[in-house]
């Protein structure tokens, strides 16, 4: 049995309903542990006392916030009503309520920083005390404070951008830049976010000047996001297209075949790929 079994699954012809299965078999292993763990969520929330659950029933409505909400529950000393009722806990949550509500940031943005900043705090037994940190030192308000400043900044560029107002596109990213830069810490998870969003400000910045032809300096943007995140394919992408504009194909088809051995899916980087090395190759028969 183990052996018809073994051979029917080497068979070249039974590979796509095989690998078909798999996949269905996984998603329905994702499904059902999303499932357990709203489940699991619910209990604790239920568990908790009524001024606990209405502490944390208006912010469920907004994803992320309820994934913070949900972070509370993965307190190592199990305090998820402790949590519910900190006040700078709720303080925060309130604030980022108003922000997402009001249109000043977006869930995405509002995930990659507050959630970690949050967790984070988790694991110091409940405590917002802040850390000893170089630089501005950046607590739960002030952190939404200054990811709003920035944000703020950021989406009239892209306002601007989008109505190929360059130039006042530009200022404003650079404005965004000048919000986040001066921020350090030595705390890894608060550095971590903030060069997150630089790395966007930085991709911003290198669009801007893609879109105006000034490809050394779109290069010189997309290489600094790159020294934050190595791996980033907007980075990859936007500098292979710069290369390509200064004629440098090969540098272009370098960071080209990085981005497709990240995401063999990539149908643009293929594309581009190909176009590229058809390029170079004309280039050394003339």
């Amino acid at each position: 049995m183990e052996a018809s079994l073994r051979e029917f699954c080497e068979r070249p012809e039974n590979k796509s309903v095989i690998e078909r299965e798999q996949k269905k078999q996984a998603l329905r292993a994702l499904q059902v542990k999303q499932e357990h763990d709203a489940w699991q969520f619910q209990q604790k929330v239920l568990q908790s006392d009524v001024e606990a659950q209405q502490n944390v029933a208006p912010f469920l409505r907004h994803r992320v916030l309820r994934e913070i909400v949900k972070s509370f529950t993965n307190s190592p000393n199990d305090d998820f009503e402790a949590w519910a009722k900190n006040q700078q806990a709720i303080d925060t949550l309130k604030e980022a309520q108003r922000l997402l509500d009001n249109g000043y940031i977006s869930e995405e943005d509002m995930e990659h920083s507050l959630l970690a900043h949050l967790q984070r705090q988790s694991s110091q037994n409940g405590s917002f005390a802040s850390n000893d940190t170089t630089g501005r030192n950046i607590g739960s308000k002030e952190l939404v404070v200054v990811l709003n400043q920035h944000l703020t900044e950021r989406r009239q560029g892209n306002q601007h951008y989008r109505q190929k107002h360059f130039d006042t596109a530009l200022a404003h990213y650079e404005n965004a830049r000048s919000i986040l830069e001066p921020l350090s810490s030595n705390a890894a998870e608060e550095k971590q976010e903030i060069d997150i969003n630089l790395v966007k400000v930085y991709l911003n910045i290198a669009a801007v000047y893609l879109t105006q032809q000034l490809f050394g300096k779109a290069i010189a943007w997309c290489t600094k996001a790159l020294a934050k995140d190595p791996q980033n394919a907007k980075a990859l992408l936007r500098r292979a297209k710069a290369h390509i504009g200064r004629h440098n194909y090969q540098n272009a088809a370098t960071d080209l075949s990085t981005l497709v051995q990240q995401d063999p899916a990539s149908l643009e980087a293929h594309s581009l790929l190909q176009e590229t090395r058809a390029k170079e190759y004309a280039d050394r028969c003339l």
